[in-house]
Parts: structure tokens; sequence; C-alpha cells
């Protein structure tokens, strides 16, 4: 764990807001404080007594004493509340898991909607701000398959590729989080407002900074990181040589996660930074199937199936909506495993038989026993699966 994060954990969630709703200091010379300190709290108690030390930068000392002058944790939380959002510390229940690997965790962010559900798979989607026709398309087709198949997509919600992600994500009913490099509240792109308006309706938006915070060169860096630690996996749609999706593709690598990179034509400039990364090692794909195979081995109990005749496959996650039927205790592993893909939305035979990975006649003496005991029934007039409401 590391020790930023330690130290966080020592300290009073007043004392984090404070620190983390400072405007002024950047996140590097934040952690360089907390390097000189146990806690935040200490922190803040030297800062409210103008008594940090003499070696301090000036300007870190001044904004940081006059912050905690100033701080009014009543305001704060009035603030965030006006924008439907809240603060999220080291110290609450939320915070999410992948964080604490960082080498540099958020102290805390600022949440607008709902986290990922660390349970299921989630890919980070990242590719040029002044995309091509041809990428914005390659986007689309696999932000919309690994949606469909119940992947979370992730990503910064800037020009071209990461915005594009999101609404095909969203146009598909899926989940997507998208991570700011300005304050909370504020949209950046203002193209993108349709986008962040409707993304906490089943998702939701991350920063760090706190509002009216400016969008500064240096904070996208510091916000790839966290596009990287929320994430399975780093999809790479176009790319330059020097670009900030070569950043993130940095922080996905050092964190150990896979990066996958659709490749581009030779005399393509957008496609230099993706054809540089298969050269140096970075997995190839051109089919949906290529990400979800490599998923597989962290999550074995979702389904890769055959999609339809040609052999396509597709990656599905369980249907969460009987997840506390199937953890009842009467129910057989084939009758849960099939359950678990059952919704009030109905479903067919064949489908719920490639999804579960059951041979014809297993799946068929599974599905007549739930309908046995009353927690699936076929629906009107199609022959489907449909999950009983009455249980």
């Amino acid at each position: 764990m590391s020790r930023y994060f330690e130290k966080a954990l020592r300290s009073d969630e007043k004392s984090l807001l404070w620190f983390c709703s400072i405007i002024g200091l950047e996140l590097s010379e934040k952690y360089a404080l907390l390097l000189r300190y146990d806690s935040v709290d200490e922190i803040f108690a030297d800062s409210l007594k103008a008594k940090l030390p003499d070696e301090i930068n000036q300007r870190v000392r001044e904004i940081s004493e006059r912050s905690a002058r100033n701080f009014s944790e009543d305001r704060i939380r009035n603030e965030l509340w006006k924008l439907n959002a809240e603060f999220i510390s080291v110290k609450s229940e939320q915070y999410p898991e992948r964080f604490k690997a960082l080498e540099k965790p958020p102290l805390g962010f600022f949440l607008i909607g709902s986290l990922p559900d660390e349970n299921i798979p989630s890919i980070a989607v990242v590719g040029a701000r002044a995309c091509s026709d041809y990428g914005l398309n390659i986007c689309k087709t696999f932000t919309k398959e690994l949606t469909e198949g119940g992947v979370c997509i992730i990503s910064g919600m800037a020009h071209g590729i990461d915005g594009a992600s999101h609404k095909a994500c969203m146009e598909a009913g899926g989940k997507t989080i998208a991570i700011l490099g300005n304050g909370i509240g504020t949209i950046y792109p203002v193209e993108n407002k349709e986008i962040y308006d409707r993304v906490p309706e089943k998702g939701g938006i991350i920063s760090e900074y706190y509002v009216g915070c400016k969008g500064l060169k240096n904070h996208f860096p510091e916000r790839n990181r966290l596009i990287a630690g929320l994430s399975d996996g780093l999809l790479v749609i176009e790319a330059r040589k020097k670009s900030g999706t070569m950043i993130t593709v940095n922080h996905t690598l050092e964190q150990g996660k896979d990066v996958f990179v659709i490749p581009g034509r030779l005399s393509d400039p957008l496609s230099e930074g993706c054809l540089e990364l298969i050269k140096k090692g970075a997995q190839l794909v051109t089919e949906v199937n290529d990400i979800a195979f490599a998923l597989k081995d962290k999550y074995p109990d979702f389904v890769i199936y055959h999609k339809d005749k040609d052999s396509q496959y597709s990656f599905l996650c369980p249907d969460k909506n009987n997840e506390e039927k199937a953890k009842n205790p009467g129910l057989t592993t084939e009758e849960k495993r099939i359950l678990s893909f059952i919704g009030y939305k109905p479903i067919y035979f064949d489908e719920l038989m490639m999804r579960s990975g059951m041979d014809y006649f297993t799946a068929v003496e599974t599905v007549d026993s739930l309908k046995n005991k009353g927690f699936i029934k076929d629906s009107e007039g199609s022959g489907l699966c449909i999950a009983s409401e009455k249980k």
C-alpha cells in the first residue's frame, strides 16, 4: 500500500476535504507536503497557525495558509450538494480498491453519479482528440460490443475518441465513467455538455479537482493515471507518437495491465503511436473477441459465447437482476448459473444456452427445474424464459 495512502488513513475526513479542495496547489506539491508530515491533519493544523516550515516553497505556504483560514466544511459540502456531487475520501467505504494500488492514489475525489462495480470488467477507451472518421467508427463499434457484453467503459470526456466512447456506451444502454482533468462541475469541452449531463444517469463523473479549478496542461497526465487505475485494460484507437494517450499507456503498463491497440495505415500520422505500441509488444486487436479472451482469466464466471452462425464471439457478464435469487442455497450450481442470465426482459432459449455455456439437454433440464420451482416462466406468446416477479 502506498505510503501516501497510509498517511491519509490517519487523517480526519474534514482535513482530507480541505486538502482536496485547495485550488492553486498542484498534486505534486500536495504529495510533497504530505512527505514532510505524518498526516493531513498535521498539515491543516500548521497551515491554520501559519507554522509551515520556512524551507517549504513560499507560494505553497501562502496558498495552504490562506486556504486553511478560509476553509468552511459546510460551505464546500453545500457547493457540492448544488452539483449533486459528493466527496469520496480514502476513508470512505466507497473508495475504489483499484485506486489503493496506485503509487500516488487520490487522497479523495469528487463524484457525480456512481462508481463502477469492481466485480465486472472495465475497459478504458482512449485515443486522438482530432480523430478521423475511421477512428470514430471503430470506437463506436468496439464500445458498443463491449457495452453489450456488460463491460463498463472508462474515458476522459475529451474531444474525439473519449467523447465518442462515452456516447456509444450510453446509446448501448451501458455504464460509463468519465474522469476529468478540471474541476468538478465544469464542462470541458463545452461541446460535450450533453454527454456530461447524461453520464451520471447510469455512470459517474470523477475529478480530483475542486469546483472552479481550471483544466491546466499538467492536470491531464495526472488524470490519466486514474483512467488506467480504474480499468482492467486500455483500448487505444488512433494515437500520435507524442500524445496524452501515450501517457495513459505508460500508466497502464506500469500498473501491469493489458494495452489493446487498433492498427492503422502505415502512412497515417494518427496511427504512428498505435503501430509503435504494437512493435513494442502491445496486443493488436481486430475484434472485441481479442479483449474478451484477455479478460476471461480474471472473470472466470463470465461467459464468452458464439454470437452467431459465423462463430463470432461476445463477452457477457451475468445479468444482475437475479443476483440475490442466484444465492438461494436450495439451487444447484447449474440452476444458479442459468438464473444469473435471466431478467425481467425476455430471452430466447438458444441465447440462454449459449450464454450459460451448457449443452442442450442440461440447459433444458435446468430451465424446467427452475420453472417448477417458480423462479422463471415462459413469457406470453414468445416461448422465452423470463424471471418470475412473484419470487
